[in-house]
């Protein structure tokens, strides 16, 4: 999941960065549709967040069943090698850890959008 991640994120820099000329003309070509273009641009961050709130259950998900089994790596969960297992308050501490990765993914996946967005809005109320 992280490499489609990473080659997907890779893929928009690209894209971002050979059509960025043309998007800023897209974008300012009609002055009187910018707040229907915005929309638009906003409605593709949030669509971009989608991996990252997957992401975020995902972990919850694994951090779950470390919680519950208090054991770290959790019962049935796939290893490369031999690895130890962690026990009691140690396990537990590693799954209330991921919980917390868990809400600030998904706390940045919603918020990232809906900042910009605010902020976009805000500053062409301004112009």
């Amino acid at each position: 999941m992280i490499v489609a991640a990473s080659i997907v994120a890779c893929l928009v820099s690209f894209l971002f960065d050979s059509y960025q000329d043309k998007l800023e003309e897209w974008f300012l070509s009609d002055p009187g549709r910018i707040g229907e273009k915005l929309n638009i641009i906003i409605a593709v961050m949030a669509v971009l967040s989608i991996p990252l709130l997957i992401g975020a259950a995902y972990l919850w998900r694994i951090a779950r069943k470390i919680i519950d089994a208090q054991r770290f790596p959790p019962p049935g969960m796939p290893v490369v090698r031999d690895t130890a297992i962690v026990t009691g308050a140690k396990a537990l501490w590693r799954g209330r850890l991921m919980q917390g990765t868990a809400i600030f993914m998904g706390v940045a996946a919603v918020s990232v959008p809906i900042g910009l967005g605010v902020m976009f809005h805000m500053l062409l109320s301004n112009i």
